[in-house]
């Protein structure tokens, strides 16, 4: 499953998809939910699901992007 998902992204990617896309599809990729990947960053387990689904934060905190980015197998810069 986790080998399609740079094919899979750069597509989100090309079509213009931005941080939330790329975070909505690679987690789709491993098979994870935004409360798991809240608990990966020690947040709230409703924390990535704001940040997806409605914009809350805004931008994800460097440190927040590194780590779930190491998780998911992306780049980091992708989550900016």
């Amino acid at each position: 499953m986790h080998t399609d998902a740079p094919a899979s992204i750069d597509r989100v990617v090309a079509r213009g998809g931005d941080a939330r896309g790329v975070l909505r599809v690679a987690a789709e990729i491993r098979g994870t939910t935004m409360a798991e990947l809240s608990r990966v960053i020690q947040r709230s387990a409703g924390y990535v699901g704001r940040f997806v689904d409605h914009g809350v934060p805004a931008v994800l905190d460097a440190a927040d992007r590194d780590v779930l980015a190491r998780y998911l197998g992306i780049d980091a810069a992708l989550l900016v």
